[in-house]
């Protein structure tokens, strides 16, 4: 059987124990984190000595708050989404390759990759819009629109092919936080639209 381990001297933790009033915090962290089933939530295993129950609090925190930062992450608005697909096209998202669709979401360090016959449309939560020709590919490598905050940051890295920047929000609010890039130059953004034309070396 699994149980909570008390000090030396007490009697096992256990759920609705009288003796066992050191131990509901431990109870209180399983029940937070949803580690097991309460109605199994023993700590412990046979064979695996016991960890004191200060310790075992603690680790119990530092998942907690694991937990925490992973949802507050998965929370944040996506930077732009696609909305206008033809041909072939391709999301390049940590190492994979995604069909670009309408309406497919896209984050910061994504890359869109366009066929021969590809053309893609984006438009970013600051109203930004970005499109690609065919035999192109540009990636996100910042996207930063938090007006409340007073934090804004936008890099977008064209690799081959055409693409076309129609300044949004970001342009306007904090000019100096655009970025445009190429391998061979920094694009200076003068306007409300920039074209940029990279030839394949």
């Amino acid at each position: 059987m699994i149980e909570l381990a008390p000090d030396a001297g007490e009697r096992p933790c256990s759920r609705g124990s009288a003796t066992a009033s050191h131990c509901e915090h431990l109870w209180s962290a399983v029940e937070i984190v949803g580690l097991v089933p309460i109605d199994q939530a023993y700590l412990g295993v046979r064979g695996i000595p016991f960890m004191h129950s200060q310790v075992l609090s603690r680790s119990l925190a530092v998942v907690l708050l694991g937990v925490i930062a992973v949802a507050a992450e998965a929370q944040q608005p996506p930077a732009g989404q696609i909305k206008v697909v033809s041909g072939q096209a391709h999301v390049v998202r940590e190492g994979a390759l995604v069909p670009a669709e309408v309406g497919l979401a896209l984050v910061e360090t994504d890359a869109i990759r366009t066929g021969a016959d590809g053309r893609v449309g984006v438009t970013m939560r600051d109203e930004t819009r970005l499109s690609l020709g065919p035999s192109s590919e540009a990636r996100l490598d910042r996207f930063n629109y938090a007006p409340d905050e007073g934090s804004f940051g936008f890099a977008l890295y064209v690799l081959r092919g055409v693409a076309t920047y129609v300044s949004g929000r970001i342009a306007r609010l904090a000019p100096d936080a655009v970025r445009l890039e190429t391998p061979d130059a920094i694009v200076g953004v003068r306007g409300t639209e920039v074209a940029i034309h990279v030839q394949e070396q």
